[in-house]
């Protein structure tokens, strides 16, 4: 929300979001009623992109005010402001063609990435479980995503890596003392030890839209 508020108060014209790997739409859903809320007179227009046909009959339903495409994203589509990509890209076989491909779609993607590349993955031999049961098939630890992010045509800006017990469901859960020991020591090393989300905006370098 904070990324998309400073965007909109930076432009004079309406702002274009693409919520890509939407589902249902909720995530959209939420920020839309709340950029009403914050900012009631701006023009603020979603487009969600899914491909699950049940997904986007379900959003369409609970939510009419989104406009809901069931496939991917098109040559002919764009550009947009910003693109939401929110625990997508662990989805996809070649998430680093996929940046590429969006750099000229976007000036801005919105990210909420898990970092799932790293030791305790790898200590309990989680890969097969996490494509089985998550459909998770690209695993990242916040090196190599933003290796991958700059050679795709990104820059990283504003990005943060939040642990276990700092975000989302988890968020005020006890953290055990020698998680919180790491965690105050060195946060990079937290991160590739426990798992993290990697949280921010990415800018493009080659859409530049007025």
């Amino acid at each position: 929300m904070p990324f998309i508020i400073r965007i909109l108060d930076d432009c004079a014209r309406p702002v274009r979001i693409a919520d890509i790997g939407a589902g249902m739409g909720g995530v959209s859903e939420e920020l839309n009623k709340l950029l009403r809320q914050k900012r009631p007179d701006a023009d603020v227009q979603f487009e969600c992109f899914d491909l699950s046909p049940s997904a986007v009959e379900e959003g369409r339903r609970l939510f009419p005010d989104l406009n809901f495409h069931c496939r991917e994203v098109g040559d002919a589509d764009g550009p947009w402001d910003v693109c939401l990509l929110i625990d997508v890209l662990e989805h996809l076989e070649n998430p680093h063609a996929w940046l590429r491909k969006l750099r000229s779609k976007c000036r801005f993607v919105i990210l909420r990435q898990p970092l799932q590349e790293n030791f305790s993955t790898w200590r309990h031999a989680n890969y097969r479980a996490q494509r089985s049961q998550w459909g998770h098939v690209s695993f990242f630890n916040e090196r190599s995503f933003r290796c991958m992010a700059e050679a795709a045509g990104w820059e990283m800006q504003d990005t943060g890596l939040f642990l276990a017990g700092e975000y989302g469901q988890s968020r005020g859960t006890r953290i055990p003392l020698h998680r919180r020991l790491i965690m105050s020591l060195n946060r990079d090393w937290a991160a590739y030890i426990f798992g993290a989300y990697l949280i921010g905006t990415l800018k493009s370098r080659e859409l530049k839209v007025p």
